[in-house]
């Protein structure tokens, strides 16, 4: 018990040392998007956001609120990356493809950031629920998670085989795990736990996990083990996994009010 412990306690600072990775090549990130604003005219932004104001529900109000204002831009400017390396734009400055792939992470992170908390009864239930995700009495409501998705986009279905139960049994276990979720991984789980406590949910709820854990595990997928620069995208494929599920992510949250024993509201206005 002693030794898995241990092997616990060194997950949870292996998750610890990639998100500091992460943060370090955000910086990098934000060099990126500053010289492609540097570099695009006024005229091709406000088209990126007038294609955005009509394609997610909602979207349009976050720029009314100046304490969204962060978030309305990151999502733009995601966008117009994505756009500008699609059409071979500004080759000098979006060498590779993974530069657009993990912008779309830091907008999805920020409105769970400000958009999931887990309760002290949600933080009691992983707890208490560790010998039945053991034994395996989870899996058929992560199934149903993989068959939304699956209905959605049978392709990151398929990249989702691998982290359950693995991942969530390292969440229930973590014992650093907050209310305010430290990234993508664990808010998904967190409102997996709002899934076992009640399954009933429609299914939007099980779409977010799945999107969530898709992002999150892209994500990961492109952060170098030793380096503070991001490995070259693989598959251009990725970048479109990652594109549809930040974008669907983000349409779904605007509009999603829960309140069990996790949270999700966003106020947009």
């Amino acid at each position: 018990e002693e030794k898995s412990a241990d092997i616990l306690v060194t997950l949870a600072w292996q998750d610890i040392l990639v998100e500091k990775r992460w943060q370090d090549i955000s910086e990098k990130l934000y060099t990126v998007k500053d010289r492609v604003l540097e570099n695009v005219d006024s005229e091709v932004v406000n088209y990126i956001s007038n294609n955005l104001n009509s394609d997610i529900k909602e979207f349009s109000t976050l720029s009314r609120n100046p304490e969204n204002m962060v978030l309305y831009k990151s999502v733009i400017d995601a966008e117009l990356i994505y756009q500008l390396y699609s059409g071979d734009k500004l080759k000098d400055i979006i060498t590779n493809g993974v530069y657009s792939l993990l912008q779309f992470v830091r907008p999805v992170e920020t409105l769970i950031n400000k958009s999931v908390r887990l309760s002290e009864e949600g933080l009691k239930t992983r707890r208490n629920i560790r010998g039945k995700v053991k034994a395996g009495e989870y899996q058929p409501l992560f199934n149903r998670v993989l068959q939304v998705i699956e209905q959605d986009n049978p392709a990151i279905a398929q990249q989702l085989n691998d982290v359950f139960p693995k991942s969530f049994n390292n969440f229930c276990n973590n014992p650093y795990i907050k209310q305010k979720p430290d990234n993508l991984n664990q808010a998904a789980w967190a409102l997996f736990l709002e899934l076992i406590n009640n399954p009933a949910h429609d299914d939007e709820l099980y779409c977010l996990v799945g999107l969530l854990l898709e992002i999150h595990v892209l994500r990961n997928k492109y952060l170098h083990p030793l380096k503070n620069t991001p490995i070259d995208l693989q598959y251009e494929d990725d970048l479109e996994y990652m594109r549809y599920a930040a974008l669907k992510s983000i349409n779904l949250i605007l509009h999603m009010d829960i309140k069990g024993i996790t949270r999700l509201y966003f106020r947009s206005r």
